[in-house]
């Protein structure tokens, strides 16, 4: 008894992956439709029939940022897909996927799309792929070929047959009373549900009502959606499903068991990811993201010498606010939510939140941190000294308020025949009485020291004018 053939589809970006999973799934809603920017941005699998034979199907995303998640799809796999636009030909994350399938040690299947388009061309994509040792047949090597076109929904019969028939030369036994394995494609947090864990099944079978554990984590099963969305009570070799039941969410790649002693050896969930200090050539950031996936992906596309101060799944919270504080981070959300009371936290501290539903997006946002921040002084207020009275060994500048208004603890800079001081407002006093701060109009004593507790040079006409650094970059930003 051989089970469904689990196949993953790999290639490059906008190479046709997710439209011929569409082609493939006859009379199931469009994937393309639904998915953000037309771009894959989460792993699924899907199934569908051919003949009286059922073959499971991973898609992958193409975007450079999910190398990882590409990665796991073919570590899964029994068969791979190597999708290439012949207008476009072998690019960079087609390179990547072969070796993700060299190093997953499984056989392969190429896909030659869109052999429709304007400057179609098989035979330079055949030299191409012998450039990156991949011969394929009718070029001094074995790897099969099928020219395909997923939008015309060209040759797809002939695809599914080469793939059937490279499985059953290689294929695996279904083990449905073995010990249950089922490697963890997605998963991610529901506000409403959850934990949602994406499965395949490699042996054992899938129950409703189930104790399963997958790393560090565990639960029971409350529900079980097959690739459609409908609730199925098993789940059978070969067959992916969505659990329903999960007490915290599991990590990518983890193995979903029916035996905790065998989940740990299996995988050890990492952590919450902390690290305390920078140095200055470092940026650190703080990242949210909806599933596992999204958070490899986000994590992807850093720049080299960043430091991750807190990596989890969830939306942006004011906590991620107060640490982003405590080491002048930045806040990278994908397909996470920000509250209006995070933002309402995030704008006086000057916390820059960056948040977006497209991968892309972001990336390019990254680019732009990586250019030193522009800080620049925004005053507050200005004041005018009008005579200075001596106090023991204290001077107290008496002035009047101008514009805006000054407070005890703002920064100050005082201007005298074109040069600066800066210092610090210690105390206001208005009368006898000490005072937080003195708006326009007001006339008020203040006590200015300094940083390295050097003496100020006050005189009377002096102006003195409270500031503070800020950045003229928006604090929170929502991509669309």
């Amino acid at each position: 008894m051989f089970r469904p053939p689990i196949v993953v589809i790999l290639g490059h970006v906008d190479h046709g992956k997710t439209t011929l999973l569409d082609a493939l799934r006859p009379g199931s809603s469009s994937i393309t439709k639904t998915e953000i920017g037309g771009i894959t941005q989460s792993i699924g699998a899907y199934q569908t029939k051919f003949g009286d034979k059922f073959l499971t199907l991973i898609d992958t995303p193409g975007h450079a940022a999910f190398a990882k998640m590409r990665s796991g799809g073919a570590k899964i796999a029994d068969v791979a897909v190597l999708v290439v636009a012949a207008d476009d030909g072998v690019m960079p994350q087609t390179v990547e996927a072969l070796d993700h399938i060299k190093n997953a040690a499984i056989p392969l299947v190429v896909a030659v799309n869109k052999i429709d388009a304007p400057g179609a061309n098989i035979d330079r994509i055949k030299a191409q792929l012998a450039e990156h040792e991949c011969l394929v047949e009718g070029y001094g090597g074995s790897v099969p070929m099928v020219s395909i076109s997923a939008k015309q929904k060209t040759n797809l019969n002939e695809l599914l047959e080469m793939i059937i028939l490279v499985y059953e030369l290689n294929g695996k036994e279904a083990l449905p009373d073995a010990p249950l394995k089922a490697p963890i494609i997605d998963s991610k947090l529901d506000r409403r549900i959850g934990p949602l864990v994406s499965v395949i099944v490699q042996e054992g079978i899938l129950k409703v009502g189930q104790q399963i554990f997958a790393g560090s984590a565990s639960g029971k099963i409350r529900a079980l959606k097959n690739d459609l969305g409908q609730n199925i009570q098993n789940c059978f070799p070969g067959q992916p499903a969505q659990i329903q039941g999960f007490k915290q969410v599991p990590p990518i790649g983890a193995m979903v068991v029916d035996q905790p002693l065998q989940a740990k050896n299996d995988y050890q969930q990492p952590g919450d990811t902390i690290v305390k200090k920078t140095t200055e050539d470092q940026k650190s950031f703080i990242l949210r993201a909806d599933s596992r996936g999204t958070l490899e992906a986000l994590t992807g596309i850093l720049p080299p010498k960043s430091v991750i101060i807190s990596k989890n799944v969830g939306d942006v919270t004011e906590s991620d606010v107060l640490l982003a504080e405590s080491g002048n981070s930045v806040i990278l959300g994908f397909r996470v939510e920000i509250p209006l009371s995070v933002k309402e936290l995030a704008k006086p501290k000057n916390i820059r939140i960056f948040s977006g539903q497209i991968i892309y997006q972001l990336a390019e946002i990254i680019e732009t941190l990586k250019e030193p921040v522009v800080m620049v002084e925004m005053e507050l207020g200005q004041a005018v000294v009008v005579k200075i009275f001596q106090v023991g060994e204290l001077k107290i500048a008496g002035c009047k308020v101008e514009k805006g208004r000054i407070s005890t603890g703002n920064t100050v800079k005082i201007i005298s025949n074109g040069q600066r001081q800066d210092g610090i407002i210690k105390s206001i006093k208005k009368g006898n009485s000490d005072v937080f701060l003195a708006s326009a109009g007001e006339e008020c004593g203040l006590l200015i020291t300094t940083k390295d507790k050097q003496k100020l040079n006050l005189s009377p006409q002096n102006v003195i004018i409270a500031f503070e650094i800020t950045t003229p970059e928006p604090q929170v930003e929502e991509l669309t």
